[in-house]
């Protein structure tokens, strides 16, 4: 893998690769919990026959960010839940079971995910007129495609 040059853009782009990275790999936990086969008995050797692995995901639809630069692939029960216009950096899904999946693209100077996280974790203390904004439910390393993330459940609290 060739080595990139440390400046604040990449280093950027790169948190944002690992973040969208973690949410995506949430949309692939959630759908193969939702999708995943029934173990059957062991049959007999089958013949070999030539068959193609089923896509998951072809019915999905894909919405594509054109001024941040990334796709993203939801299921077709899946809605996109609409924001004002002061909301360009985020783009919110919701399943039928009312859960939520947000995409929120931010700049930042943090040099780590690790340290824009507990930046963020900070400043959500008190976000909401010394109230918390949201209650971290967990928070795991992960590996996505080789690169090193952070899974998380978070519960977004009401304000006031």
């Amino acid at each position: 893998m060739a080595k990139l040059p440390a400046n604040k853009s990449q280093g950027n782009a790169l948190i944002f690769i690992i973040t969208l990275s973690a949410i995506a790999a949430v949309i692939g936990l959630f759908v193969f919990s939702q999708y995943r086969l029934v173990p059957k008995a062991p049959a007999p050797a089958p013949t070999p026959i030539a068959s193609l692995t089923p896509d998951l995901t072809a019915s999905w639809q894909t919405y594509t960010d054109e001024k941040y630069q990334y796709s993203v692939k939801w299921p077709a029960d899946w809605k996109i839940v609409e924001h004002s216009s002061n909301f360009n950096n985020l783009t919110e899904y919701k399943a039928p079971d009312d859960s939520t999946i947000r995409i929120l693209v931010e700049s930042t100077t943090s040099a780590s995910l690790e340290k824009y996280l507990k930046d963020k974790d900070q400043t959500n203390l008190s976000d909401w007129e010394g109230q918390p904004s949201r209650k971290i439910i967990s928070s795991r390393p992960a590996t996505i495609g080789g690169y090193a993330t952070t899974e998380r459940v978070e519960d977004w609290l009401p304000a006031g």
